[in-house]
C-alpha cells in the first residue's frame, strides 16, 4: 500500500486512463464527460473509475497544497 492509502490492483492499473486516452481526452476531462452523462450511456465500473479520478485529483491537491504551506512554513522558521 503507498503512502495515501489507496490500494488499486495491478491487473486495474491505467484502465480508466487508457479509455481517456482512447477518447482523445486527459484523465479530468473525461471523468468529467462520464459523470455528466446520462447513467446509461457509461458502464457502472467506467462511471465508478472516473468518480475515483475525480476524487483522487482532489485529494492530491490538497496534499500538494499542505506540503507546499509546510515547506513555506519550514523555510521562514530558517530566517528567523
Amino acid at each position: 500500500m503507498n503512502k495515501s492509502g489507496i490500494h488499486i490492483k495491478k491487473k486495474n492499473k491505467g484502465k480508466f486512463t487508457s479509455s481517456a486516452n482512447k477518447a482523445g481526452m486527459g484523465v479530468q476531462a473525461f471523468a468529467s464527460k462520464v459523470l455528466a452523462a446520462p447513467k446509461g450511456k457509461y458502464s457502472s465500473t467506467l462511471r465508478k473509475r472516473a468518480n475515483f479520478a475525480k476524487n483522487a485529483a482532489g485529494n492530491l491537491a490538497i496534499r500538494v497544497s499542505n506540503k507546499l504551506a509546510n515547506s513555506m512554513e519550514l523555510s521562514t522558521d530558517k530566517i528567523i
